[in-house]
């Protein structure tokens, strides 16, 4: 896992950007759920980011330990060769 794609990016930016026009648009009907589905599709990409950095997050601290534990180990044969 490299990183989250830029157009991940513009399209929940795209979808916040339309969830804050009908907000504007609309400052009264936006409390009886006009702009309702923006903001549903606005959160799902909201969500789907935030949990793609998670898993990119643990996957690199995943691979740190790792990295740690091996150096850890090559350092303790080196010592009992010695």
């Amino acid at each position: 896992m490299e990183g989250i794609p830029k157009e991940e990016y513009e399209e929940c930016n795209k979808l916040y950007q339309d969830y804050k026009k009908c907000s504007v648009d609309y400052p009264v009907l936006k409390f009886f759920g006009y702009c309702s589905r923006a903001h549903s599709s606005f959160m799902t990409c909201s969500k789907r980011l935030y949990n793609l950095e998670t898993a990119i997050r643990l996957e690199k601290n995943k691979q740190q330990r790792i990295s740690r534990a091996q150096r850890i180990m090559g350092n303790q044969k080196t010592q009992e060769d010695l």
